[in-house]
């Protein structure tokens, strides 16, 4: 029985997330190490005239196709909209491997937040583990000899979709992606929403209490099983899961 909770837990858990660490097997990135690459764009303008534009913008491609793939939004004509549309940003990031090599130019489309219409919010509210409480977990696992995954979950936030309760939150298509007269209406949790980590957090532990386990009493972000024998430690998207060899 122990055996077999664990290995659903694991399954579910592995199903969604990349283990940490994975590298990124992208031969068109050019092999650069951290210290001397240049100085990452801000705006779609900026990629132009960048020494790795191309490959930000390679990535942008890849981001809107994942984004359309999982029905983050639906495309509507602006005079279909029943909220103000606000601005999707794009931001470029270096993504580097262990020694500080280059493995992908990261480009992520995030709201602007600030300027999300209150009504559009039911809750900000997610809970996050305590850094007392972590260090317990970790003194358990050391104590009683658990194994440990550890795992980052890809485009967490995404995972939740949007309250339909709350009124619709409209954007702009991003640069470089613009459609005349188009915008969309977003049907998940996009990043930069101020409510986002909290449908994400809604989203991950019904999850895990439909796997049959419960929160500790003071810590919302420990689940066990029934048993103790199964820890599940997370900070938003980064997971720990905790289990003894026997089992």
């Amino acid at each position: 029985m122990n055996g077999d909770l664990y290995r659903t837990v694991h399954a579910t858990i592995a199903e969604s997330v990349l283990q940490n660490h994975a590298p990124r097997d992208n031969p068109s990135i050019p092999y650069i190490h951290q210290s001397i690459l240049p100085k990452e764009p801000k705006s779609w303008r900026d990629l132009e005239k960048h020494p790795l534009g191309e490959h930000f913008k390679a990535d942008a491609e890849l981001e809107l196709r994942n984004l359309e793939a999982r029905d983050c939004w639906k495309v509507i004509q602006r005079s279909q909209a029943k909220t103000q549309p606000i601005p999707l940003k794009w931001v470029f990031t270096y993504k580097t491997d262990s020694e500080g090599m280059l493995t992908r130019c990261r480009s992520r489309i995030v709201v602007r937040g600030d300027l999300q219409d209150s009504e559009t919010v039911l809750s900000t509210y997610a809970a996050t583990l305590a850094a007392r409480s972590f260090r317990m977990a970790m003194a358990i696992a050391a104590h009683f000899d658990l194994e440990a995954k550890q795992y980052d979950v890809v485009n967490a936030f995404i995972n939740a979709r949007r309250d339909p309760e709350s009124a619709l939150v409209t954007c702009h298509l991003p640069d470089g992606f613009k459609i005349e007269g188009m915008v969309v209406e977003l049907q998940r949790a996009l990043y930069g929403l101020v409510d986002s980590p909290a449908l994400w957090y809604k989203e991950w532990t019904t999850t895990l209490l439909k796997l049959g386990l419960v929160p500790c009493i003071e810590e919302p972000c420990i689940f066990v099983n029934e048993l103790r024998t199964v820890f599940v430690v997370f900070y938003v998207d980064d997971v720990q899961l905790l289990y003894h060899k026997d089992n």
